[in-house]
């Protein structure tokens, strides 16, 4: 039994150069409504290990989506928002304007130490990881190995909770676009 867990490739989003806190809410917005870029492309090995899993799921954003389209012609058994990217919070402040780079990285600290204002808690989207874990596990009792095109920080939850039960890789969980990490039991 194998579980694979990819990030998606990198998606056709303009980041502006400078917002307010509360303008974060609406920008990620725009960045899950958005595709994968035009020049974004799966290195052969993602193409080569996607083309030989049984089963291929996705969360229900267009990044995901169009990222598996991209690594294979096989169809996407399971697109499901359980499987979404690990949501940002925000602050309903208009000062100051900073690059978003700097704003989420803000946030997803403030977010790892349990602010969640505008957005899930930690602990929520924990227990979310710990049910999409079992919903892979529970696909790899009918095929061998499944595939999940997912989202950075999500996947490196769901990889925690695949090691606390016994799950094993010789690679840490995916950070970079089109990267992957298979996980054995």
């Amino acid at each position: 039994m194998k579980i694979t867990l990819l990030r998606h490739g990198k998606p056709n989003f303009k980041i502006p150069k400078r917002i307010a806190s509360k303008e974060i809410v609406n920008a990620i917005k725009l960045y899950d409504k958005a595709g994968i870029a035009v020049d974004s492309i799966p290195p052969q090995c993602s193409i080569d290990m996607a083309n030989n899993v049984d089963v291929i799921i996705c969360s229900h954003l267009p990044r995901s989506l169009e990222s598996a389209q991209k690594l294979t012609q096989q169809s996407v058994y399971l697109s499901d928002e359980l499987f979404r990217e690990a949501s940002l919070p925000s602050a309903n402040s208009s000062f100051p304007k900073l690059d978003p780079t700097i704003w989420l990285t803000i946030f997803r600290i403030l977010w790892l130490f349990g602010y969640a204002k505008n957005g899930e808690s930690i602990s929520i989207t924990r227990q979310r990881a710990k049910e999409a874990m079992k919903k892979l596990i529970e696909l790899t009792q009918q095929d061998q190995h499944v595939l999940l095109v997912g989202h950075g920080v999500f996947n490196y939850l769901i990889a925690k909770e695949l090691k606390k039960t016994g799950w094993r890789s010789s690679k840490k969980s995916p950070r970079e676009h089109w990267e992957y990490t298979t996980y054995e039991n």
